[in-house]
């Protein structure tokens, strides 16, 4: 896998895009909802009927 840099954002953080998906991602995220992780963890609770309230609660986003 090849990563390699591919601009900055508005934030001034710098963006990078992984050649052999064309994938684009910043090594550290600024807000907690958006790590891969949380967003995985959000969007599997909103799959089982989750309210949004709780899922709130839950992590903290």
């Amino acid at each position: 896998m090849k990563v390699v840099k591919n601009g900055v954002k508005r934030t001034g953080r710098q963006n990078f895009l992984c050649r052999a998906c064309g994938k684009q991602f910043q090594f550290e995220y600024a807000r907690a909802g958006c790590r891969p992780a949380v967003k995985q963890l959000v969007l599997g609770m909103l799959v089982r009927n989750s309210g949004i309230r709780d899922i709130e609660m839950v992590t903290g986003v």
